[in-house]
């Protein structure tokens, strides 16, 4: 009788994937950690990328042509490899 068994069996730790996020508990919405831990990836631990694009967006802004869209990727990729152990470390079961 294979009726009462599921079809597959899923590992522990592609089942926590599943769950739901975390909540804030007074209201129980779910709250996104990515936003809070973006910003301050990118205010501290890639502040040479800030720095580059900002110099990019002054000299822009004096010239009055081009983008410093090069420069705002480099800044967001160091900011997404800062925050990515933070982020997934949030969603693993203790």
């Amino acid at each position: 009788d294979n009726k009462d068994k599921p079809i597959v069996s899923v590992p522990a730790a592609a089942a926590a994937a599943f769950e739901p996020y975390p909540t804030n508990k007074m209201s129980e919405e779910v709250v996104d950690p990515m936003p809070r831990l973006r910003k301050e990836c990118m205010e501290t631990k890639c502040m040479e990328g800030k720095l580059n694009y900002q110099s990019c967006v002054e000299r822009i802004t004096q010239k009055k042509f081009g983008d410093c869209e090069a420069w705002y990727h480099d800044w967001l990729k160091c900011a997404d490899k800062c925050l990515a152990p933070k982020l997934f470390g949030t969603y693993t079961k203790e």
